[in-house]
């Protein structure tokens, strides 16, 4: 794990990572502007799972500033939802590999 904690998802726009104090809560990293912003728990899992015409919206309720650097970077609603959907997917895998290994080390 890096400094600023585990990269679950980055293309040259954003960036999605877990908080190295709290890799419950996570930041959105607008690459851009140099932004980043606080996922507090269980934001990530809502905004990855969020129906495609509620993103604003709940964007707006997380931190309206996420949605205005946003636009001002030239994302869409479209992009952040895939930067969301993509960074839970990996927090799902992960945890899917921990239960595995849990798993075949109690059938030993």
């Amino acid at each position: 794990m890096e400094k600023n904690g585990q990269i679950l998802y980055e293309d040259k726009d954003l960036k999605v990572t877990t908080m190295p104090q709290d890799p419950e809560s996570h930041e959105l990293w607008i690459l851009g502007s140099e932004n980043r912003y606080l996922l507090q728990r269980g934001i990530l899992k809502d905004l990855g799972t969020a129906p495609r015409g509620k993103m604003e919206r709940m964007l707006a309720n997380v931190n309206i500033d996420i949605a205005y650097d946003a636009e001002k970077q030239g994302l869409t609603y479209d992009s952040l939802g895939v930067a969301f959907s993509q960074a839970y997917a990996e927090t799902m895998d992960e945890e899917i590999r921990r239960l595995t290994s849990i798993q075949n080390l109690t059938s030993l």
